[in-house]
């Protein structure tokens, strides 16, 4: 009986230690329930894409012809008429924003008016950025 125990003991820490080293930008947009059903590889992915999914440029000389990046309502999941109104690298969450990202080509969006050009990697850079990391 105490193996047991001991056992369901070592598993929930575990399980809950897991939980505590999921990126905090994931667990601000989607519910607990949801991130738990996901498996570890997408939410590996997901932590990735946060920070390696794009660059940003200053003064990009075509950034005034380019589309907008709006913010998606995460419940509803609509793009919504806001935007980025004040950039900072260290707040960014890509993942609240409504974009596309192409097979081959890299995407470009406007972030707003704060004169910075957001450049999404094509999902073939992105794929194969993410497989060096492993």
């Amino acid at each position: 009986m105490r193996k047991i125990f001991f056992i369901l003991i070592v598993l929930a820490s575990t399980y809950s230690f897991a939980q505590n080293n999921i990126d905090s930008r994931l667990t601000e947009l989607f519910p607990s329930e949801y991130i738990q059903s996901l498996s570890q590889e997408r939410i590996n992915v997901l932590e990735y894409e946060l920070d390696h999914s794009y660059i940003i440029l200053d003064n990009f000389e075509k950034n005034e012809s380019l589309p907008i990046l709006y913010k998606r309502n995460m419940q509803t999941k609509e793009i919504t008429t806001e935007t980025v109104t004040n950039f900072d690298i260290n707040t960014f969450n890509v993942l609240n924003y409504a974009y596309e990202k192409k097979y081959d080509n890299r995407t470009y969006y406007k972030l707003g008016n704060t004169g910075k050009t957001i450049v999404f990697y094509s999902i073939k850079e992105f794929t194969k950025n993410y497989n060096l990391t492993k």
